[in-house]
Protein backbone atom coordinates (compact mmCIF):
# COMPACT_ATOMS: atom_id res chain seq x y z
CA UNK A 1 0.00 0.00 0.00
CA UNK A 2 -0.23 2.31 -2.48
CA UNK A 3 -0.70 0.03 -4.82
CA UNK A 4 0.67 1.49 -8.30
CA UNK A 5 -2.63 -0.23 -10.15
CA UNK A 6 -4.60 2.91 -8.83
CA UNK A 7 -1.89 5.56 -8.90
CA UNK A 8 -2.60 5.43 -12.59
CA UNK A 9 -5.32 7.39 -14.51
CA UNK A 10 -6.20 5.48 -17.19
CA UNK A 11 -6.77 2.59 -14.26
CA UNK A 12 -8.41 5.24 -12.32
CA UNK A 13 -10.95 5.61 -14.87
CA UNK A 14 -11.06 1.92 -15.83
CA UNK A 15 -11.99 1.00 -11.89
CA UNK A 16 -14.73 3.74 -11.90
CA UNK A 17 -16.64 2.15 -15.04
CA UNK A 18 -16.61 -1.42 -13.80
CA UNK A 19 -17.59 -0.51 -10.38
CA UNK A 20 -21.48 -0.73 -11.25
CA UNK A 21 -21.70 -4.43 -12.76
CA UNK A 22 -21.30 -6.67 -9.45
CA UNK A 23 -23.68 -6.65 -6.96
CA UNK A 24 -21.39 -6.51 -3.78
CA UNK A 25 -20.78 -3.03 -5.66
CA UNK A 26 -24.02 -1.71 -5.25
CA UNK A 27 -25.93 -3.70 -2.36
CA UNK A 28 -23.86 -1.78 -0.09
CA UNK A 29 -24.36 1.77 -0.97
CA UNK A 30 -27.58 1.53 0.34
CA UNK A 31 -26.62 0.29 3.72
CA UNK A 32 -23.39 2.67 4.05
CA UNK A 33 -25.64 5.77 3.37
CA UNK A 34 -28.30 4.91 5.47
CA UNK A 35 -25.49 4.91 8.76
CA UNK A 36 -24.19 8.23 7.53
CA UNK A 37 -27.90 9.44 7.44
CA UNK A 38 -27.89 8.12 11.48
CA UNK A 39 -25.12 9.91 11.42
CA UNK A 40 -26.31 13.18 10.22
CA UNK A 41 -29.70 13.14 12.04
CA UNK A 42 -27.46 13.77 15.14
CA UNK A 43 -25.19 16.66 13.54
CA UNK A 44 -22.31 14.30 12.90
CA UNK A 45 -19.78 14.44 9.91
CA UNK A 46 -19.05 10.88 8.23
CA UNK A 47 -15.56 9.75 6.96
CA UNK A 48 -14.99 7.27 3.61
CA UNK A 49 -11.39 5.78 3.83
CA UNK A 50 -10.31 4.29 0.56
CA UNK A 51 -12.83 6.23 -0.89
CA UNK A 52 -11.76 5.86 -4.91
CA UNK A 53 -13.87 7.78 -7.37
CA UNK A 54 -16.60 8.61 -5.22
CA UNK A 55 -18.71 5.16 -5.67
CA UNK A 56 -20.14 5.23 -1.93
CA UNK A 57 -19.01 8.85 -0.91
CA UNK A 58 -20.82 10.99 -3.68
CA UNK A 59 -24.65 8.85 -2.86
CA UNK A 60 -23.95 10.17 1.09
CA UNK A 61 -23.36 13.53 -0.37
CA UNK A 62 -26.40 13.59 -2.24
CA UNK A 63 -27.94 12.35 0.91
CA UNK A 64 -27.68 16.31 2.21
CA UNK A 65 -24.83 14.29 4.43
CA UNK A 66 -21.52 16.43 5.43
CA UNK A 67 -18.65 13.59 4.19
CA UNK A 68 -15.31 13.70 3.73
CA UNK A 69 -13.28 11.25 0.98
CA UNK A 70 -9.44 9.74 1.59
CA UNK A 71 -7.63 7.90 -0.80
CA UNK A 72 -4.27 7.81 -1.46
CA UNK A 73 -4.20 7.44 -4.78
CA UNK A 74 -4.64 11.29 -6.83
CA UNK A 75 -5.75 9.50 -9.93
CA UNK A 76 -8.44 8.04 -8.36
CA UNK A 77 -9.83 11.58 -6.05
CA UNK A 78 -9.74 13.48 -9.97
CA UNK A 79 -12.29 11.15 -11.27
CA UNK A 80 -14.64 11.63 -7.67
CA UNK A 81 -13.66 15.54 -7.92
CA UNK A 82 -14.90 15.58 -11.54
CA UNK A 83 -17.53 13.78 -10.60
CA UNK A 84 -19.28 15.44 -7.65
CA UNK A 85 -18.72 18.97 -9.13
CA UNK A 86 -20.65 17.62 -12.34
CA UNK A 87 -23.19 16.58 -9.45
CA UNK A 88 -23.02 19.81 -7.91
CA UNK A 89 -21.78 18.66 -4.71
CA UNK A 90 -19.67 20.33 -1.95
CA UNK A 91 -17.67 16.96 -0.55
CA UNK A 92 -14.03 17.92 1.01
CA UNK A 93 -11.45 15.23 -0.88
CA UNK A 94 -8.47 14.19 1.06
CA UNK A 95 -5.21 12.60 -0.38
CA UNK A 96 -3.99 10.71 2.64
CA UNK A 97 -3.05 7.51 3.68
CA UNK A 98 -5.55 5.89 6.18
CA UNK A 99 -2.49 3.86 8.16
CA UNK A 100 -1.53 7.48 9.35
CA UNK A 101 -4.39 10.18 8.66
CA UNK A 102 -4.14 13.08 10.83
CA UNK A 103 -7.38 15.32 10.17
CA UNK A 104 -8.76 18.20 12.60
CA UNK A 105 -12.23 17.29 12.45
CA UNK A 106 -13.99 14.09 14.51
CA UNK A 107 -16.60 12.04 13.32
CA UNK A 108 -20.14 10.38 14.04
CA UNK A 109 -18.99 7.57 11.49
CA UNK A 110 -15.91 5.98 9.42
CA UNK A 111 -16.01 4.00 7.07
CA UNK A 112 -13.75 1.94 4.85
CA UNK A 113 -16.53 -0.26 1.69
CA UNK A 114 -15.51 -2.64 -0.88
CA UNK A 115 -12.63 -4.17 1.16
CA UNK A 116 -10.05 -1.40 1.11
CA UNK A 117 -9.06 -2.53 4.66
CA UNK A 118 -7.63 -5.71 3.08
CA UNK A 119 -4.89 -3.78 0.82
CA UNK A 120 -3.11 -3.20 4.33
CA UNK A 121 -0.65 -6.14 4.42
CA UNK A 122 0.43 -6.33 7.98
CA UNK A 123 -1.06 -6.80 11.67
CA UNK A 124 0.87 -3.38 12.08
CA UNK A 125 -0.34 -1.23 9.35
CA UNK A 126 -4.05 -2.48 10.23
CA UNK A 127 -3.44 -1.63 14.04
CA UNK A 128 -2.01 1.70 13.01
CA UNK A 129 -5.07 2.46 10.69
CA UNK A 130 -7.59 1.56 13.17
CA UNK A 131 -5.88 3.33 16.15
CA UNK A 132 -6.09 6.06 13.74
CA UNK A 133 -10.07 5.66 13.10
CA UNK A 134 -10.40 5.46 16.68
CA UNK A 135 -8.83 8.54 17.70
CA UNK A 136 -11.15 10.15 14.63
CA UNK A 137 -14.35 9.50 15.91
CA UNK A 138 -16.21 10.85 18.54
CA UNK A 139 -17.18 8.84 21.71
CA UNK A 140 -19.95 6.80 20.90
CA UNK A 141 -19.05 7.20 17.19
CA UNK A 142 -19.32 3.96 14.59
CA UNK A 143 -16.75 2.73 12.28
CA UNK A 144 -18.22 0.20 9.14
CA UNK A 145 -16.16 -1.85 6.68
CA UNK A 146 -16.70 -4.71 4.71
CA UNK A 147 -14.94 -7.73 2.92
CA UNK A 148 -15.04 -10.85 1.42
CA UNK A 149 -15.15 -13.66 3.29
CA UNK A 150 -12.13 -16.33 2.24
CA UNK A 151 -12.41 -19.60 0.36
CA UNK A 152 -10.09 -21.56 -0.60
CA UNK A 153 -11.21 -24.84 -2.39
CA UNK A 154 -8.85 -28.15 -0.98
CA UNK A 155 -7.63 -26.24 1.93
CA UNK A 156 -8.10 -25.62 5.54
CA UNK A 157 -9.39 -21.67 6.62
CA UNK A 158 -5.70 -20.09 8.23
CA UNK A 159 -5.74 -16.37 9.38
CA UNK A 160 -3.71 -14.51 7.19
CA UNK A 161 -3.37 -15.20 3.14
CA UNK A 162 -2.68 -12.65 0.69
CA UNK A 163 -3.03 -12.93 -3.10
CA UNK A 164 -2.21 -11.39 -6.18
CA UNK A 165 -4.84 -9.98 -8.27
CA UNK A 166 -3.87 -7.54 -11.32
CA UNK A 167 -0.78 -6.54 -9.57
CA UNK A 168 -2.75 -5.98 -6.50
CA UNK A 169 -1.62 -7.45 -3.44
CA UNK A 170 -4.47 -8.36 -0.22
CA UNK A 171 -4.23 -9.76 2.61
CA UNK A 172 -6.97 -12.00 3.89
CA UNK A 173 -8.66 -11.31 7.59
CA UNK A 174 -10.39 -14.43 9.18
CA UNK A 175 -13.36 -13.37 11.75
CA UNK A 176 -11.16 -14.48 14.64
CA UNK A 177 -8.45 -12.07 13.89
CA UNK A 178 -10.83 -9.08 12.81
CA UNK A 179 -12.82 -8.87 15.99
CA UNK A 180 -9.25 -9.28 17.93
CA UNK A 181 -8.40 -6.33 16.22
CA UNK A 182 -10.91 -4.29 17.02
CA UNK A 183 -11.34 -5.02 20.21
CA UNK A 184 -7.68 -4.74 20.86
CA UNK A 185 -8.20 -1.30 19.36
CA UNK A 186 -10.65 -0.10 21.87
CA UNK A 187 -13.76 -0.60 19.73
CA UNK A 188 -17.19 -2.34 20.94
CA UNK A 189 -18.51 -4.81 18.19
CA UNK A 190 -21.82 -3.69 17.41
CA UNK A 191 -22.76 -6.16 14.93
CA UNK A 192 -21.37 -8.74 12.15
CA UNK A 193 -23.87 -8.85 9.58
CA UNK A 194 -23.44 -11.61 6.54
CA UNK A 195 -24.40 -8.99 3.63
CA UNK A 196 -25.67 -5.64 3.74
CA UNK A 197 -29.19 -6.15 4.15
CA UNK A 198 -28.22 -6.91 7.61
CA UNK A 199 -28.78 -10.92 7.74
CA UNK A 200 -27.45 -12.56 10.12
CA UNK A 201 -23.59 -13.75 9.62
CA UNK A 202 -22.81 -17.61 9.08
CA UNK A 203 -20.84 -20.49 7.80
CA UNK A 204 -22.50 -19.71 4.38
CA UNK A 205 -22.08 -16.40 4.09
CA UNK A 206 -19.53 -14.53 1.31
CA UNK A 207 -19.22 -11.13 2.70
CA UNK A 208 -18.25 -9.79 6.52
CA UNK A 209 -20.06 -6.68 7.06
CA UNK A 210 -18.90 -4.86 10.46
CA UNK A 211 -20.25 -2.76 12.37
CA UNK A 212 -18.79 -1.31 15.44
CA UNK A 213 -18.19 1.34 18.28
CA UNK A 214 -16.07 3.67 20.45
CA UNK A 215 -17.47 3.36 23.29
CA UNK A 216 -18.51 6.09 25.46
CA UNK A 217 -16.64 6.99 28.80
CA UNK A 218 -18.07 5.53 31.58
CA UNK A 219 -19.30 7.80 34.13
CA UNK A 220 -18.82 7.12 37.60
CA UNK A 221 -20.24 9.48 39.95
CA UNK A 222 -18.78 12.68 38.84
CA UNK A 223 -15.58 11.75 37.17
CA UNK A 224 -15.54 10.14 33.63
CA UNK A 225 -13.16 7.51 32.71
Amino acid sequence: MPDDYYLKSANAEAYDAGMGRSADAMDDVTFYVELARQAAAAGQAVLELGCGTGRVTIPIAQAGVEVVGLDNAPAMLAVARRKATAAGLDVRWVTADMRNLQLEQRFGLVIIPFRSFLHMLTDADQLSCLSRIYEHLMPGGRFALNFFVQRLAGRAPTPVISRIYKTIQVRYVSRSEMEGLLRGSGFEVEALYGWFDRRPFTDQSSEMVWLARRPLPITIGNFDR
